[in-house]
């Protein structure tokens, strides 16, 4: 009752802080004692302390609070760029791996293609060998005839 009696002494003019000349005010029709408002102002002063005090300590939380969050900010920056960082080198080491392997399935193709084309030159020395080889047999049976008929001949002759 004393804050209402005090607001409403603020409304008729009086601040924190003046001292009321009369012995009695009158204030929407009803007679107040100046001790009554004296009270009233101090508890009106009083309360607006108090209400200071919470609003500087809501404010110095705040301010604590606020540089948290930045800090908070600043580490989710850095992570994020970090992030980045590992996706930038896992693409990297990616296209890399994908150049390697591309270089060594060339390299692969290019022995395979070697390998191929001594397996026919194998195949065919293997096989003019044994042209040869047929050739060989052939010509000696050839000359191993011709020997039996000279032979043949000599001892017709003699």
């Amino acid at each position: 009752a004393s804050v209402a009696v005090a607001l409403s002494v603020l409304g008729a003019g009086l601040v924190a802080g003046q001292t009321a000349k009369a012995e009695s005010v009158e204030v929407s029709g009803q007679s107040i004692e100046v001790t009554q408002i004296e009270e009233g102002l101090t508890v009106v002063t009083d309360d607006s302390d108090i209400l200071k005090e919470k609003l500087n300590k809501i404010e110095e939380e705040r301010g604590l609070l606020q540089a948290k969050i930045e800090k908070k900010e600043g580490d989710i920056s850095d992570l994020q760029k970090k992030l980045q960082d590992l996706k930038d080198d896992k693409s990297l080491a990616e296209a890399g791996y994908a150049n390697s392997y591309k270089h060594h399935q060339e390299q692969l193709a290019e022995k395979d293609k070697d390998i191929s084309d001594l397996q026919k030159k194998l195949q065919d020395l293997k096989d003019d060998k044994s042209l040869a080889e047929a050739g060989y047999a052939n010509s000696y049976k050839h000359h191993q005839e011709q020997l039996a008929e000279k032979d043949k001949d000599i001892s017709d002759l003699q």
